[in-house]
């Protein structure tokens, strides 16, 4: 009767690690995943700030063209008047 009572312990204790390594791995594997999907949300971020400066530097660069071109357009309107 001990044997048996040994034998049916034993198969508890296996099969309750047998649980534990698979939330283990599976915990792990999710930590894993939330790492690596924080790092790629951080390179997707860096990635459009720069996007948006060289955007927002483009801007800068063609908004002076304009301004500079309006400025000519201005001279000659005037110039045909006087």
């Amino acid at each position: 009767m001990l044997a048996q009572l040994g034998a049916q312990d034993a198969t508890a204790r296996m099969q309750t690690n047998q649980w534990d390594l698979d939330y283990y791995s599976k915990a792990h594997a999710a930590k894993q995943q939330g790492e690596q999907m924080g790092i790629y949300n951080m390179l997707n971020s860096m990635q459009q700030y720069y996007a948006n400066a060289n955007k927002l530097g483009m801007y800068k660069g063609m908004y002076g063209l304009f301004a500079s071109e309006l400025n000519d357009e201005q001279r000659k309107f005037l110039a045909n008047f006087s």
